[in-house]
């Protein structure tokens, strides 16, 4: 007797195409640069909008010091963080073939080059704070 196998649609194209674009080495297999560039990525913008309320808040009490090392962090530390998730961020990209996870490295690119910026955005933000409220800070 004959057993009924059951039909799928260009099978025999879909193994030849798996077996010369594998796309994941192995199941744990894990593109790990991409979620690491991601994450860099994603802290940068955090430190930017920190930066932005710590010296919002800085300005609005008088006399205080700790706004320029707030400053600081934000103009320093967060294109740092970009710059670092730029280049974890194309690993990935890179790996994206044999690991899969190419939009997660896109993303983690994409939030590092803007926020490479970071002190033009920090500075902008600002400014339009200051527009508004009519302040200017010292």
């Amino acid at each position: 007797m004959q057993e009924d196998v059951p039909y799928v649609p260009f099978a025999s194209r879909r193994a030849a195409v798996d077996a010369e674009y594998p796309r994941r080495q192995s199941p744990t297999a894990r593109n790990s640069q991409a979620f690491v560039g991601r994450g860099l990525s994603l802290l940068a913008v955090i430190v930017s909008i920190v930066t932005v309320i710590m010296l919002d808040v800085a300005t609005h009490i008088p006399g205080q010091d700790w706004s320029a090392y707030v400053s600081l962090a934000g103009v320093v530390i967060a294109p740092g963080l970009a710059i670092a998730g730029i280049v974890f961020s194309a690993i990935g990209l890179a790996r994206y073939r044999t690991r899969g996870n190419g939009g997660v490295a896109a993303a983690g690119l994409t939030l590092g080059i803007l926020f490479v910026f970071a002190p033009f955005w920090i500075g902008l933000v600002l400014g339009i704070i200051a527009g508004l409220t009519g302040r200017i800070a010292s």
